[in-house]
């Protein structure tokens, strides 16, 4: 199937910058449009009529790229205003709604018969290149805060602006809107769901900080069941992600559930965040380098899990530093270490591989060199640190033998001459007598207790 082809996901956040009226601002002779973002003042009243009151659509792609161009022309011209305090930056204008007319502070007065033009400035030039792209949008989710008991935000958050969003988008894409269900069997549709509602913080302190879990929850469980049926239906999705409006804290956690759920996820890096447009391509891929912060975080877990003799799940974290088309040198240096440790381990390296990587952290050259039951002591220690005791106990019991076969190895590179030899040799009566004394010893290893075996090991026969 060719990407064109591939059902497209739209996933987005929606704030209160998400829908916003576009001014006429007259500079010199000139009629341009500047989008200007509402006042909180406007909030309630938008919010009771936000739903007959339509968003500009457009009849083909040449429109929305005409409309755009217009829109940024005229950002380049849009005036500051003095904000009436010393020392403060000059604000920009905002756009006001009361009573069924709008204004602006570039004292515009608009009412409803001459109303202007409502956008949604963040998602339309991402509605262009999809559109333009010959993308097959099947589902659209637009995330959206509703919390109108809330005693600070029930007066000043956008309520009514996810559910209009969700209709204008399914409006021209050809999807049905409504509310998120999760008995809804349909997935093709514009969604839009709420996972702020009521009274809810979008943070606390413990398990709530930095976002509250009871919202992630329901952006966790909308994707997993939009995932879900995807995964039964087919095929594979790509998924965009518009992280334009919104809570800024909850941005980088939906992103990170959308890489969770779905394998292709891409998003809109919004130029100079709302205040340009363009019709550049400007979507990015999640798979970018990881950023300081997350090195130090993966280093400290790779730590954490050396030291519980995770090496395997140590080298799982490090290999992403290592294998990514663009991952940074100095992450490469202590993510090659760990996976070398790790590879060791699993039989996948050789010791001189761990030698250059940890400057000879083990005093032999090669395998042959080193003893089997340090190798089996180590991972005896693995699985102690682990709590897998099971392993612990099955390295422990075949320790013994282990130890004899090193014992039974010892003597036989001390009388190598003595066991290699030509079939045509002559013995000499000392050779007999020294291989005698050689089988008489191997023989009865396997009955020495641990104690006859550790005499054993310190005897001068061995030396």
């Amino acid at each position: 199937m060719s990407s064109q082809e591939r059902p497209v996901i739209l996933v987005v956040t929606v704030g209160c910058s998400d829908i916003q009226l576009v001014s006429n601002y007259q500079d010199g002779q000139k009629n341009i449009k500047v989008p200007l973002q509402f006042g909180s003042d406007s909030m309630p009243y938008l919010n009771r009529d936000l739903s007959s009151i339509p968003l500009k659509s457009f009849a083909t792609t040449s429109d929305i790229e005409d409309y755009l161009n217009e829109l940024t022309n005229g950002q380049e011209k849009l005036p500051k205003l003095d904000s009436g305090e010393p020392h403060r930056k000059k604000k920009r204008p905002q756009a006001n709604y009361k009573q069924g007319c709008f204004s602006t502070s570039l004292d515009e007065l608009m009412c409803s018969e001459t109303r202007p033009d409502l956008i949604a400035p963040k998602l339309l030039p991402i509605v262009y290149q999809l559109a333009k792209s010959n993308k097959k949008i099947d589902t659209i989710i637009v995330f959206n805060t509703n919390r109108p008991d809330h005693p600070r935000f029930s007066r000043t958050e956008p309520f009514a602006f996810g559910k209009k969003i969700a209709s204008w988008l399914g409006e021209i894409f050809g999807l049905p809107a409504r509310a998120f269900s999760a008995d809804d069997s349909d997935i093709h549709a514009a969604f839009h769901c709420d996972y702020l509602t009521g009274k809810m913080e979008s943070s606390g302190t413990g398990a709530d900080n930095p976002v509250t879990r009871q919202g992630m929850q329901v952006i966790d469980s909308v994707l997993e069941i939009i995932a879900e049926k995807y995964n039964n239906e087919g095929p594979t999705p790509e998924v965009f992600f518009s992280p334009g409006g919104g809570l800024p804290a909850f941005k980088p956690h939906i992103q990170a559930a959308c890489s969770f759920f779905f394998s292709n996820v891409n998003y809109w890096l919004s130029p100079n965040n709302e205040h340009k447009f363009s019709t550049e391509i400007e979507w990015q891929h999640f798979d970018n380098p990881p950023p300081p912060d997350e090195s130090y975080d993966a280093r400290k877990r790779v730590i954490e899990l050396i030291e519980a003799g995770n090496f395997e799940g140590a080298g799982v974290i490090a290999s992403f530093f290592i294998d990514h088309p663009d991952a940074i040198e100095a992450d490469k240096v202590w993510a090659r270490k760990v996976l070398t440790v790790s590879h060791w381990f699993q039989g996948k390296k050789p010791l001189q591989a761990l030698n250059d990587a940890l400057f000879n952290v083990i005093p032999f050259s090669t395998e042959e060199e080193m003893p089997n039951t340090l190798w089996a002591a180590f991972k005896i220690e693995a699985a102690l640190r682990q709590g897998n005791q099971q392993d612990a106990i099955r390295y422990t019991c075949d320790l013994r033998d282990i130890a004899l076969y090193d014992l039974a190895g010892k003597l036989l590179a001390n009388n190598f001459d003595i066991f290699h030899h030509h079939s045509n040799k002559q013995w000499s009566t000392e050779e007999l007598s020294k291989l005698s004394d050689a089988l008489d010893i191997i023989t009865p290893l396997y009955k020495l207790t641990k104690k006859e075996l550790k005499d054993l090991g310190e005897s001068e026969t061995f030396n």
